[in-house]
């Protein structure tokens, strides 16, 4: 694929900003002349020891083949999405200024649990001083802001288009301003909180609304794309199958319930669970940058002729329209893959049971995840250990209810836009950056899932597969002494108190026995 530059005649390589989820497709497939990443630094780590340290990772492996010195059209700049215009300083604004074609914003606060505060300062002011630095760049040939296909989830049925936000953007970033500066309580706003973002259900979506609406405001600026990818899991093909490196959202679910941690889960069986791989929403952008450079061009002729201008367009990069697949489905396939290749470092089976019942739900979390852990922490502080369950089980507890309000709803979301990117793309390009869901095939794409996950977060490669297949068959039999016993118990406590209470006659054993 090729972006083509406006300013000459040529296709040409043109300089991005990327975020690290995109650097290995921009990098190795477009062909980019230099990349421009904003990094956080960390208290231990420099912006560029950030991405040194990312570079190594396995999903660049591919590429150091072809190329060991692409880190030498990486350029990172330290800066914070928390602070004004990204707390970048003067020589590094004017850098961007001055030479960024591209800029693709894909930076966040994800965490559902975010205060208000925090999550408004990234989400929408951020977005806010990444967009009045967009307008002073000189070569912007286009913008593509990374939204979510929840951003709108009070809503059922999400179309490919700008919905009214639940509140001003610009006066949610005052109110947080104010906050900033003490004249409103950060207490009373975390308490107004529920009240303020009902009916979206954290921080996290709402935030993402307010954005959009400002994304709309600036449209009428700058040519910009806004690509809503719904729940991003493990890669299908790019740079290999079933790589992620991450525990957030459905990663987390499905990796605590690989290790006998995660037992009980709020969802939907029969709902249509709307994930997509993550390398094709990094081809979608891509090739959205692409048709909309192209569509910009197209539309300085369409004015010379007096045809509909260009406008601001939205892509869902979404599963449930083309290809759905259901919660049910996805469990009950990973269940049978974790049969296959269990973890050398299992604490217990997988056997999670799943219900859509809030009640019956609350049920399974006090029997399989809050007296197990009690007992086990008692037995821990017998034996002098540290280890404590029943903490991890609260966070545990906290990231699954945060994420039952996605498996205990469904949604349908339209991608027409998304259909006529497909069509867009010329053969060769549909083949080289492929984000068409319709070619997939869940069954085949959820067992390379599963073993990415063990290869990629446990970090077990398959030669560790003897050992982890005789752990879990050591834990298969210690798991059904314990129920046996377990079912022992409470037959033999219902047995005795229907006898107590003399709705049954007490069974005699003695009789029984000499008959025989």
């Amino acid at each position: 694929m090729y972006i083509y530059n406006s300013n000459n005649d040529n296709f040409t390589p043109l300089h991005v900003t990327l975020p690290s989820p995109l650097l290995h497709v921009g990098d190795q497939r477009v062909g980019v002349s230099m990349v421009y990443l904003v990094v956080r630094p960390k208290k231990d780590q420099t912006a560029e020891e950030r991405i040194d340290e990312l570079s190594q990772g396995a999903i660049f492996d591919r590429l150091r083949q072809v190329d060991a010195n692409f880190t030498d059209r990486i350029q990172p700049l330290e800066g914070d999405l928390c602070l004004p215009d990204l707390g970048l300083d003067r020589k590094s604004l004017d850098i961007l200024e001055e030479n960024i074609e591209i800029v693709i914003h894909a930076g966040a606060d994800v965490r559902f649990d975010e205060t208000l505060a925090a999550a408004v300062q990234v989400n929408i002011r951020g977005t806010r001083d990444i967009l009045d630095m967009a307008v002073r760049m000189k070569k912007l040939e286009v913008f593509v802001y990374v939204s979510t296909a929840y951003s709108n989830c009070p809503r059922r049925e999400v179309e490919e288009k700008f919905y009214d936000p639940p509140m001003d953007p610009y006066k949610m970033i005052e109110l947080v301003a104010k906050v900033e500066r003490g004249e409103v309580s950060e207490d009373v706003l975390m308490t107004l909180t529920p009240k303020i973002i009902k009916p979206w259900p954290n921080t996290y979506s709402y935030t993402k609304a307010l954005s959009e609406d400002m994304v709309k405001d600036y449209g009428e600026r700058l040519p910009i794309a806004v690509v809503r990818p719904s729940i991003v899991i493990a890669t299908h093909s790019d740079p290999f199958p079933g790589w992620s490196e991450n525990v957030y959202g459905l990663n987390g679910i499905l990796v605590a319930c690989s290790l006998g941690l995660l037992r009980a889960l709020h969802l939907r069986s029969d709902y249509v669970g709307d994930v997509i791989p993550a390398d094709f929403v990094s081809n979608s952008v891509l090739a959205v940058a692409w048709l909309t450079t192209k569509e910009k061009s197209d539309k300085v002729e369409a004015e010379a002729e007096k045809k509909h201008p260009f406008k601001t367009k939205i892509y869902n990069c979404t599963s449930s329209a083309d290809n759905p697949i259901t919660w049910g489905l996805v469990n009950d396939s990973m269940y049978k893959i974790y049969e296959c290749y269990p973890p050398k470092r299992g604490l217990w089976i997988n056997c999670f049971t799943y219900t859509r019942y809030k009640f019956l739900y609350t049920l399974n979390v006090i029997f399989y995840h809050v007296l197990p852990s009690m007992f086990l922490d008692f037995i821990f502080i017998l034996g002098g250990k540290k280890l404590r369950l029943l903490p991890v089980y609260r966070k545990i507890q906290k990231f699954t209810e945060a994420l039952s309000y996605f498996t205990t709803n469904e949604w349908l979301f339209f991608n027409y836009n998304m259909r006529h990117l497909y069509k867009s793309l010329s053969a060769e390009d549909y083949d080289y950056f492929p984000c068409d869901v319709k070619k997939m095939i869940w069954l085949e794409y959820i067992h390379d899932y599963g073993k990415g996950m063990r290869r990629h977060i446990g970090k077990e490669t398959l030669d560790t597969l003897p050992e982890g297949r005789k752990r879990m068959f050591r834990i298969t039999i210690l798991h059904n002494i314990i129920k046996t016993f377990f079912y022992l118990f409470w037959a033999s406590a219902i047995y005795f108190i229907l006898v107590f209470y003399r709705f049954i006659e007490p069974i005699d054993f003695t009789a029984m026995l000499t008959r025989n």
